[in-house]
């Protein structure tokens, strides 16, 4: 999805959207396996999708190191196309 997905144009354009963030989780370390229990996520890829106004609550539960459950709007395991990535972005 690197290449396919995230690196094309009309995927870079939806970013003045919505805020993209990617988290490498493949050494499974405790706290990566706590933030995929924490979400529902079994591994990657995985793809987390939030509304606008839940950014705020995000980004004080994190300073707070809260682990308490968010509020997904979209929650995507696997791979997805272009086509079905733009979509879950513009229905957020």
């Amino acid at each position: 999805m690197e290449r396919d997905v995230f690196r094309q144009p009309e995927a870079q354009a939806l970013a003045q959207e919505a805020a993209f963030f990617q988290l490498d989780i493949t050494d499974s370390t405790p706290k990566q396996m706590a933030f995929l229990q924490q979400h529902g996520l079994f591994g990657p890829p995985s793809l987390l999708f939030y509304p606008a106004e839940t950014n705020q609550k995000l980004i004080n539960r994190n300073k707070e190191n809260s682990t308490q459950s968010d509020e997904t709007v979209v929650r995507v395991q696997g791979e997805i196309n272009l086509e079905q990535f733009i979509n879950k972005v513009q229905t957020m």
